[in-house]
C-alpha cells in the first residue's frame, strides 16, 4: 500500500511541475518583452533572512517604458527578482508585460520556471524508480515475494 501513496506522490510532483511550466510557457507566450529604463528605486527589508549578503535592505527598481499601444508606464519591477545593491538611474533591464495589464511587469530570468523544472525533474526521477520497484516481482523487501517462499 504505502508503493502506491509513493507513486501517487511523485506523480501529483511530476503532473503539477509539468502544468506549472505550461501555464508559464502560455503566459510568456501571451506576453511582450521591451526594455525598460530604471528611473529610481524603493528600499525594502530583504526576504532573505540573512539580507543580500549580510544586509538588512533590497531594493526594487521603478521602471519607465512604453507600451506595444502607446501607454507610457512606470511601475516597481516585481519583487520576485531582489537587488541587493542600488540600480544605476539610466541602466536598461528587460522586462515582460502582458498587454491587457502593462504595469504588472516581471523581469525576463524565468525564476519563475525553476520551481516547476524542480517538481518534473525530482517527480520524474522518484516516479521512474518507485515505479521499478513496484514492478521488481524478487524483491525480498515486498510481501508478495515472502507469501510465495
Amino acid at each position: 500500500m504505502s508503493e502506491i501513496v509513493i507513486v501517487v506522490f511523485c506523480s501529483g510532483v511530476f503532473l503539477a511541475g509539468v502544468v506549472g511550466l505550461i501555464w508559464q510557457i502560455v503566459d510568456y507566450a501571451r506576453s511582450t518583452v521591451t526594455v525598460a529604463t530604471i528611473t529610481g528605486y524603493e528600499t525594502r527589508e530583504s526576504h532573505d533572512r540573512g539580507g543580500c549578503s549580510g544586509g538588512d535592505f533590497a531594493y526594487d527598481p521603478i521602471v519607465e517604458f512604453t507600451a506595444a499601444n502607446g501607454t507610457h508606464v512606470r511601475t516597481v519591477l516585481a519583487p520576485s527578482s531582489e537587488w541587493c545593491s542600488p540600480p544605476k538611474t539610466g541602466e536598461t533591464v528587460s522586462v515582460v508585460y502582458r498587454d491587457d495589464a502593462p504595469a504588472q511587469i516581471q523581469d525576463t530570468k524565468f525564476g519563475d520556471l525553476w520551481w516547476a523544472i524542480g517538481a518534473i525533474l525530482f517527480g520524474g526521477f522518484f516516479l521512474f524508480f518507485s515505479i521499478g520497484w513496484l514492478r521488481h516481482p524478487d524483491d525480498p523487501e515486498r510481501e508478495e515475494y515472502a507469501e510465495t517462499q
